[in-house]
């Protein structure tokens, strides 16, 4: 489970893990999982690829 922390103006946002790591979520992810309107303090459910970056995201 994740926070959403910040959205920037490129679209993508800055997402806070449990452990406090941040992890910036691009905006063609977001789009793709229909969630381009997150608020500051949104649950989120982040899967990783293989290599750690970012794959999809989706509301629990």
């Amino acid at each position: 489970m994740m926070t959403m922390f910040r959205s920037y103006r490129d679209d993508d946002a800055l997402v806070v893990v449990e452990d406090g790591t941040t992890i910036v979520v691009s905006g063609e992810i977001l789009a793709a999982a229909g969630l381009r309107q997150l608020r500051t303090g949104q649950r989120l459910v982040l899967e990783l690829s293989a290599s750690g970056v970012p794959a999809a995201v989706r509301i629990p």
